[in-house]
């Protein structure tokens, strides 16, 4: 798939943690997007879908980046904060 590839790429690049396999990566990421939509669809995770998305995306950077203090700096770029495009 096209995540299992950027991860790949992102090991190669040292970007991206390479402790774990970069399909296991991505079905860890693909499982965390999954259950907390279907969750909300649901009704059991009430609250703005743009915060969960946030919180979503913040979890995923900090389980896959290679680095934490890259971390800190991808959040803080504005640009990459959504609605500030």
């Amino acid at each position: 798939s096209d995540l299992v590839v950027l991860l790949s790429e992102g090991q190669v690049r040292g970007v991206v943690r390479d402790d774990a396999a970069a399909l296991h990566l991505a079905h860890c990421l693909r499982s965390v997007v999954h259950y907390n939509v279907a969750s909300y669809h649901r009704g059991l995770l009430p609250g703005d879908l743009d915060v969960l998305a946030d919180t979503i995306a913040s979890f995923a950077v900090r389980g896959v980046c290679a680095d934490p203090a890259q971390v800190d700096a991808i959040e803080r770029r504005p640009e990459l904060v959504r609605g500030n495009s």
